[in-house]
C-alpha cells in the first residue's frame, strides 16, 4: 500500500464514530459496525515526527523529565490517527465508540531522538475469543532509517460481539499478578487532575467523551470521567525511564478506571529478571493496572 507523509485528519474520524454509534448505522456502507472481517491491510506513514510542542506537552503531562531520547511510547501517538482511521473506515466490523482498551504491549529494540522521522505501520490482528465477547489487537511498528525499532500491540474489546467458531486464543498478556505489592516495594505517588482527560486529548489527539468531562464520561456508564489508559501506561514509563535498558518491553493491562480527580500510587518490585506494577488508589485498595518491565 502507498504510504503517506501526512497523518490523516483525527476529527473526521471522530465524526464517523459519532455516526456509527447511531442504531441504524451498521447497515450504512460508508460506516463502521456492519461486522464481517476485520480488514487486512496495513496503514503506512513515512517520514513522520511529533511538533516539539505536542511532545514537550506530552512529557509535562506524565512528568517526563528526559532529555532528546524519544519517550518510550511516543510512536503511539504518531500512529492514533491511522488507528482512528482503520476503526471509523466502512469496512470496519465494529464502531468504535463503546470499545474498552485492555491492555497494551510495548517493545523497544533502539533509541532514537524524539526529532528523528520514523516510518509507521498499523495492522488489525483477529478477532479473538473473550467471556465479554471479542477482542482484536492493533500493530503498530515504528521503523528508522528502514530498522524496526518499536512495535506495539493495543488489544481492544467489543462486548456481545462473535469472534467465530474458527477464531484461535489470543495469547495472555506476561503482567503482574500479585494483588499486592510486597512491603519492599518502591512506591511513587501521583496526582490526576480534574481536567487531566481534556489535558490529555489535546496533547495525544484521542477525545473519547469518557476522558472529556463527568456528562459526557456518564453518557458511556462512568459516575465522572477517566483517565486514558494511555496516559497511566506512560506515566509509568517516564517514572521508570532512568532505570530501562535500551531493548525493553512495557506491558500494561488496565483494571478499574481512574475517576479524576485522584490520587494514585505506583508500586515496583523485582520479579526475576524482570519488574512487577501496580498501579493503586493512594490507599492501596483499587488496582488500576497492572504491569511488566522486561529486558529485551
Amino acid at each position: 500500500m502507498a504510504s503517506s507523509t501526512k497523518a490523516p485528519g483525527i476529527l473526521p474520524s471522530y465524526g464517523k464514530a459519532a455516526l456509527a454509534a447511531l442504531p441504524v448505522a451498521g447497515k450504512l456502507p460508508f460506516l463502521p459496525g456492519g461486522g464481517g472481517p476485520l480488514p487486512s491491510k496495513e496503514l503506512t506513514l513515512s517520514g513522520v515526527s511529533l511538533p516539539p510542542q505536542v511532545i514537550k506537552q506530552l512529557r509535562t503531562l506524565t512528568e517526563d523529565r528526559g532529555g532528546p531520547d524519544m519517550p518510550l511510547l511516543l510512536p503511539h501517538f504518531l500512529a492514533f490517527p491511522l488507528h482512528m482511521q482503520g476503526m471509523t473506515d466502512g469496512a470496519f466490523p465494529y464502531p468504535a465508540m463503546g470499545t474498552v482498551h485492555l491492555d497494551n504491549l510495548v517493545e523497544r529494540h533502539k533509541i532514537v531522538s524524539s526529532a528523528e522521522p520514523l516510518d509507521i505501520g498499523v495492522r488489525f490482528l483477529g478477532p479473538f475469543p473473550h467471556k465479554k465477547g471479542a477482542t482484536y489487537q492493533i500493530e503498530t511498528t515504528a521503523a528508522a532509517g528502514g530498522e524496526v525499532i518499536w512495535r506495539e500491540l493495543s488489544t481492544m474489546l467489543r462486548i456481545g460481539a462473535k469472534a467465530g467458531k474458527d477464531a484461535a486464543e489470543q495469547p495472555a498478556l506476561a503482567v503482574c499478578t500479585a494483588d499486592e505489592a510486597p512491603e519492599s516495594a518502591t512506591v511513587a505517588e501521583w496526582s490526576a487532575a480534574a481536567d487531566l482527560g481534556r489535558q490529555w486529548a489535546g496533547a495525544s489527539g484521542d477525545r473519547n467523551p469518557i476522558h472529556l468531562n463527568n456528562l459526557t464520561a456518564k453518557a458511556f456508564g462512568f459516575p465522572r470521567a477517566i483517565a486514558h489508559g494511555m496516559w497511566t501506561a506512560a506515566r509509568i514509563a517516564s517514572e521508570l525511564q532512568a532505570d530501562l535498558p535500551e531493548a525493553v518491553s512495557l506491558a500494561v493491562s488496565f483494571q478499574k478506571p481512574v475517576l479524576l480527580p485522584a490520587k494514585i500510587a505506583l508500586r515496583s518490585w523485582p520479579e526475576g529478571d524482570s519488574t512487577d506494577l501496580l498501579v493503586t488508589s493512594a490507599a492501596g485498595d483499587r488496582i488500576h493496572a497492572r504491569g511488566r518491565v522486561t529486558p529485551l
